[in-house]
């Protein structure tokens, strides 16, 4: 999930909780390094900035996505309804199985990797599920299993993970019909 896109600016949260982890949630212990964290929406200011100077609209780009991929941001809860609805099974077995992995991975992570973990499972909603969804939450998903530092687990674990990382994000690149 890029950083620069609207949605992916989201990620500011699960970053800036591990900032402040770092910190023992302490403002006191904040240094000025924190500044970073604003580069996020810095960038996307600056992207909004750019489409009004082009456009004379400060979110063109979610207009283009609406009229040429027929994206557009609804409420969640909507959203949510009508994925079930119009869904074929598997999208729904892989919304469920990232759902129940992250509640039995909680106990094992700490504030900033959980609420990672509910951006990439909440954020595909906005987009539409069948166009980001599998996307965000298959190819990104065992990155963040893999990569927290609380979890410690033996080679076993990588011997599987990463082979299945490389399948997931080979058959998206490839637009292959198991992942999109």
């Amino acid at each position: 999930m890029a950083l620069t896109k609207s949605l992916g600016a989201i990620m500011i949260i699960p970053m800036a909780l591990e900032y402040l982890r770092q910190r023992r949630y302490s403002l006191k212990k904040l240094q000025w390094n924190v500044i970073f964290l604003g580069l996020y929406p810095a960038g996307l200011g600056l992207y909004m900035l750019y489409n009004h100077a082009i456009t004379g609209d400060f979110i063109a780009f979610a207009h283009y996505q609406q009229s040429v991929w027929g994206f557009s941001i609804d409420k969640l809860g909507e959203v949510i309804i009508k994925c079930f609805m119009f869904q074929d099974a598997g999208i729904i077995i892989i919304i469920a199985v990232a759902a129940i992995a992250i509640a039995f991975a909680k106990r094992w992570m700490d504030l900033p990797r959980f609420a990672a973990c509910l951006v990439l499972l909440v954020t595909p909603f906005v987009g539409g599920i069948t166009a980001s969804g599998p996307r965000y939450m298959l190819v990104a998903f065992p990155i963040f299993l893999l990569m927290g530092e609380r979890i410690h687990v033996g080679w076993k674990v990588y011997a599987v993970f990463v082979p299945v990382q490389l399948f997931l994000m080979f058959t998206w690149a490839l637009r292959m019909p198991v992942i999109i």
